[in-house]
């Protein structure tokens, strides 16, 4: 899947509400960033949904601005002592305060999600959270 518009976003954060348990979350990459001397992205972004709960979670691993390694979305209202979500069925943990409630329940959440989703940087010294 490929996402280039808030509806794209919209699409890939439904199919994750109808995943099995062992599939939870996604992992994305920005075509025109660099890759790797073995030709892998530099980087990962992961976004993670629990259904049940109605959480979520994003992370970004990768370099941004010269700076290497692991951003997160972070909210000041933890939701669970472990948080993790499952790639294909392999587990991934996340910080306990990564987990944000009602990610796609409120337009201002979405709308939120939606632009990190889309966006290769973001203001906040994050790449894309």
């Amino acid at each position: 899947m490929i996402l280039r518009t808030e509806a794209d976003v919209d699409q890939l954060v439904d199919a994750l509400l109808t995943e099995s348990c062992d599939h939870t979350m996604a992992a994305l990459y920005l075509a025109e960033r660099p890759t790797t001397d073995q030709g892998y992205p530099d980087h990962d972004f992961r976004v993670g949904i629990n259904a049940k709960r109605k959480v979520g979670g994003l992370k970004f691993a990768g370099t941004s601005d010269g700076t290497t390694g692991v951003w997160y979305a972070m909210t000041d209202r933890p939701q669970a002592a472990d948080v993790f979500y499952e790639y294909a069925g392999h587990p991934e943990d996340f910080p306990s305060d990564s987990e944000c409630r009602s990610m796609w329940s409120d337009q201002r959440s979405r709308s939120s999600w939606r632009a990190a989703a889309t966006a290769p940087e973001a203001s906040n010294g994050g790449p894309g959270l």
